[in-house]
């Protein structure tokens, strides 16, 4: 599906959240900005901490849940804020037209009941459909993620079943009401290498046959490569760069994205005393520095950088919050990488 000229299903513009802890605000989220149209898939990548997850609680208006807030932005689905919406409503969207994968399925299934009873229970909540219409449904959404002997399946509980069966009930469970947009938050990071790369092909086929738009939450830059239309980097809960994946792997604006990239294995740096490590580390998200905030790091770093905090990214193009020459910046990453940046 192409998405070039369609309207945003998705339209963040300048989120900013908090969680209040005893030493004070943790900034979690500073000005974040991102778009997702009709069947694109856009990847958020970044180190633990830097933001992603709450910008996916914060979509969700589950946030307050986890002791944080939202204190400026708009989250604009369908034209629709999303922030202004009363819980009612946000619970009627949630399931239905915007779902969300979480990364462990044991802490979010109920032990208790079968496979099959949980998806009739969801499907009928959010459809009105009756028992039977419910069931035929969870069998369809059990083959349509390929788990195999689907029948048997419904009547297991999530203990009988390995870890990627249970990520792969958890994405049909997403699908049950066939949502506009599907949220990811690091749903393969307890797989192994395997199944990892099993569940993301699910997801990108899922994504192309069903029109979905797909935020795949990863820390894994090697992740995206395969699977996103775009990628949005976030360091110290801001969007430090973003654009199409091939630009962004190619022709990195920002040095925090060259360092990820440099830290990803290649064929020939197999061994992890090879790679490139990023030095230092992320500033406090309580007392986060006027400047850039990837200053401390960043190997291009100039007085400016310290002074003066970048510019916002653009949602809608590939851009950078970043002072230096972005030329600089990808010398800087075939330094890094090798011979060529990718």
């Amino acid at each position: 599906m192409s998405t070039d000229t369609a309207a945003p299903l998705l339209d963040v513009r300048g989120l900013e959240a908090v969680y209040d802890s005893p030493r004070g605000p943790v900034h979690a989220l500073n000005g974040v900005s991102f778009s997702v149209k009709p069947g694109e898939v856009l990847a958020l990548v970044g180190e633990s901490g830097s933001g992603k997850s709450a910008s996916a609680l914060a979509v969700m208006g589950l946030l307050q849940r986890t002791r944080g807030r939202v204190t400026a932005g708009n989250v604009l689905f369908r034209d629709q804020d999303l922030l202004a919406l009363p819980e009612r409503d946000l619970r009627g969207l949630r399931g239905k037209d915007i779902a969300l994968v979480f990364q462990n399925p044991m802490t979010t299934l109920n032990p208790t009941l079968t496979i099959g009873a949980q998806l009739r229970e969801v499907i009928r909540h959010h459809t009105g459909k009756s028992r039977r219409e419910a069931g035929a449904r969870a069998l369809e959404l059990l083959r349509l993620v390929e788990i195999p002997d689907p029948e048997a399946r419904l009547k297991s509980y999530p203990h009988q079943l390995s870890g990627g069966l249970r990520q792969r009930v958890m994405i049909a469970l997403a699908l049950s009401c066939d949502p506009s947009l599907l949220i990811t938050d690091e749903a393969t990071t307890a797989l192994d290498v395997t199944t990892q790369a099993q569940v993301l092909h699910l997801l990108k086929r899922l994504s192309a046959e069903l029109g979905t738009a797909l935020v795949v939450i990863t820390h894994n830059m090697g992740v995206v490569a395969g699977l996103a239309d775009r990628v949005a980097v976030m360091y110290a809960g801001r969007i430090v760069e973003i654009g199409a994946v091939d630009e962004v792997f190619y022709a990195p604006a920002h040095p925090y994205t060259a360092g990820l990239l440099g830290a990803i294995p290649q064929m020939d740096t197999p061994r992890s005393e090879d790679l490139v490590a990023i030095k230092g580390r992320p500033p406090s998200l309580l007392d986060l520095p006027g400047g850039c905030a990837f200053a401390d790091r960043c190997p291009l770093v100039t007085a400016q950088c310290r002074a003066q905090r970048p510019e916002p990214v653009s949602p809608d193009r590939h851009t950078a919050a970043c002072w230096a020459d972005p030329e600089l910046v990808r010398k800087e990453a075939r330094t890094r990488i090798g011979s060529e940046a990718r």
